[in-house]
C-alpha cells in the first residue's frame, strides 16, 4: 500500500513527535471524563410517598426537576440549581479541537513528513495553531476547575442537606424521619481537570518545538552578512 510505503516513524523519536502521544491520551481523556459524574437525592415522606431526582447534566433548572421530586406537601421545587453548561462546552470544544489538530499533525508527521519539512508554511501553521491552543487549554482548564469546584460544592451532601432542610420538603417534625439519602459521583470530573492542566503543560511546551521548525527559527540563527565598505 503506498501510504504504508511512506510511514516514517523517525519523527516519534524526537520531542515534536513524541510529544504528540501523551497530547492525544490526555485530550480524550479529557473530553470523556466530563460524562462520569452524577448526584442524586432521595427521601419518603410521612404517607410512604418516595421522591427521587438523580442528574448527570451541567445544568439543572428547577423545571428540570419535573413531577418525581416535590416537598411532601405537594409543591414542585427544585432542591438546588446551577448552571455550568457554557465552561463544559469549552472544555470538550478545545478537547475536540486539539484531537483533531494532534491526530492531523501526526499524519503529516508520519507519512508526510517531506511535504512538511519541504513547505514554511506548515511549521508556522503548527506553532501559531500550538499557541492559539495552549492558551485556549489554559482558559478551558482553570474555567472548568472552577465549574467542578461549584458543582462539588453544591451537590455535596452537606449542602443537599441544608438546601433540603431550608425549602421544608419534609413533613415529619423530626427532618431526620424523612430519610433523606445523598449521593455524589465526581471523580471523573477531578480526572477531567488534571487532563486537562496536564494538556495545557504539554501544548505550552509543544510551542517550542514547532518553533524549532519554523524559518522564523532558521532565520534567527543565520548570521547577517557583512556590510561592504564605501
Amino acid at each position: 500500500m503506498p501510504l504504508i510505503n511512506d510511514l516514517n516513524v523517525d519523527q516519534m523519536k524526537v520531542p515534536l513527535g513524541f510529544i504528540k502521544i501523551p497530547q492525544l491520551l490526555l485530550a480524550i481523556i479529557a473530553f470523556s471524563s466530563r460524562s462520569g459524574w452524577e448526584f442524586s437525592a432521595s427521601f419518603t415522606c410521612k404517607d410512604n410517598t418516595s421522591y427521587q431526582f438523580t442528574a448527570r447534566s451541567f445544568s439543572i433548572t428547577d423545571q428540570d426537576y419535573g413531577p418525581n421530586f416535590k416537598t411532601c406537601a405537594g409543591a414542585s421545587l427544585g432542591l438546588v440549581t446551577f448552571d455550568h453548561s457554557t465552561a463544559s462546552s469549552f472544555f470538550g470544544f478545545v478537547s475536540m479541537v486539539s484531537i483533531i489538530f494532534v491526530l492531523i499533525m501526526l499524519f503529516l508527521y508520519l507519512f508526510r513528513w517531506g511535504a512538511y519539512a519541504g513547505d514554511e508554511r506548515i511549521p508556522k501553521v503548527d506553532t501559531v495553531v500550538t499557541m492559539a491552543l495552549a492558551v485556549a487549554w489554559f482558559l478551558a482548564a482553570w474555567s472548568w476547575w472552577s465549574a467542578t469546584h461549584s458543582l462539588g460544592n453544591i451537590t455535596s451532601p452537606e449542602n443537599l442537606t441544608e438546601q433540603f432542610e431550608k425549602k421544608k420538603f419534609c413533613d415529619f417534625d423530626d427532618i431526620k424521619d424523612c430519610k433523606l439519602r445523598t449521593h455524589q459521583a465526581t471523580a471523573s470530573l477531578t480526572v477531567s481537570v488534571l487532563a486537562g492542566f496536564a494538556s495545557l503543560i504539554l501544548f505550552a511546551s509543544n510551542i517550542w518545538y514547532a518553533y524549532k521548525e519554523t524559518v522564523w527559527f532558521r532565520d534567527r540563527n543565520t548570521p547577517a552578512p557583512p556590510q561592504q565598505g564605501p
